[in-house]
C-alpha cells in the first residue's frame, strides 16, 4: 500500500522551466555568455551551482563568483514565479486528492530551499507537504538518488511504501535509484525516454494521476 507520495517541483507541480531559461539567459548574458534556449537545455538537469560551474569552465567570466551567479539566477527565477507562477494542469487536484486520503506528501527537488518556499507560498501549499528535500543539502543532485533517500528517511517510510512523481528522465533515475516506483508526467517527452530511466508509467498531465493511482496502486500489498 502506498503511504507517501513524493513530488518533484519544477516542471511537475509548478510551470517554471521557461523561467529558468530566461533567468540563465539574462544572468549569463550580463557576463558576456550568450545562451540560446538549446544551450540552457544542455544543463537543465543540473543544480544551479552545477550550471554556473559548467558555463564557467567553458566561458570564464570576471567580476562575479560562480556562487554569486548561481544566486542571481535563483533570485530571478523567484521573482518570475512570484509575478506569474502557475501550477501545472492537474497538480493541485492531485495534491488535494492524496491529502484527503491521509497520504503523506513530500517535495524533492534540485532547486534550493529558498525557492521551495517561494513556490509553496505562491501555490498556497505550505501546510500540505510534510517533508521538503533540496539537493543543495546533498553532495550530489539528481540523477543521484541522495535526495530521495533523504526523503525516505524524513518520511520514515520504506521505498516500497512510496510513489514518486517526476517530469524528466533525470528525476526518474534519481527516484528509482532509491528503489521508489515512479510515475513520469510530461506532455513533451516520449515514453521510451522514461521507460529507459525506469518509470513504471508515463502520463501526459497530472490530471491522469488520480485514476491511475486508484486503479493500479491503491490496493497493492
Amino acid at each position: 500500500m502506498i503511504e507517501a507520495v513524493i513530488f518533484d517541483m519544477d516542471g511537475t507541480i509548478i510551470d517554471s522551466e521557461s523561467y529558468w531559461t530566461l533567468a540563465e539567459q539574462e544572468v549569463f548574458g550580463s557576463l558576456g555568455v550568450k545562451l540560446d534556449e538549446a544551450s540552457t537545455q544542455i544543463t537543465a538537469a543540473l543544480t544551479t551551482e552545477e550550471v554556473a560551474e559548467y558555463w564557467f569552465e567553458r566561458c570564464a567570466w570576471e567580476g562575479l563568483s560562480k556562487e554569486e551567479v548561481a544566486q542571481r539566477i535563483v533570485n530571478r527565477v523567484a521573482e518570475l514565479i512570484q509575478q506569474d507562477g502557475n501550477s501545472l494542469p492537474g497538480a493541485l487536484q492531485a495534491i488535494i486528492f492524496f491529502a484527503k486520503q491521509n497520504i503523506q506528501l513530500a517535495l524533492c527537488t534540485n532547486s534550493p530551499t529558498s525557492l521551495i518556499n517561494v513556490v509553496l507560498d505562491k501555490l498556497n501549499l505550505h501546510n500540505t507537504f510534510a517533508v521538503h528535500v533540496s539537493a543543495e543539502d546533498e553532495e550530489r543532485g539528481k540523477p543521484d538518488a541522495a535526495v530521495y533517500k533523504t526523503a525516505l528517511k524524513k518520511l520514515n517510510k520504506g521505498a516500497l511504501q512510496c510513489l514518486a512523481i517526476e517530469d524528466t528522465p533525470t528525476g526518474v533515475k534519481s527516484a528509482t535509484g532509491a528503489g521508489i516506483q515512479t510515475v513520469a508526467v510530461s506532455a513533451v517527452r516520449n515514453t521510451q525516454e522514461f521507460t529507459n530511466a525506469g518509470a513504471m508509467v508515463h502520463i501526459t498531465t497530472l490530471k491522469e494521476l488520480n485514476s491511475y493511482f486508484l486503479t493500479h496502486l491503491q490496493k497493492q500489498p
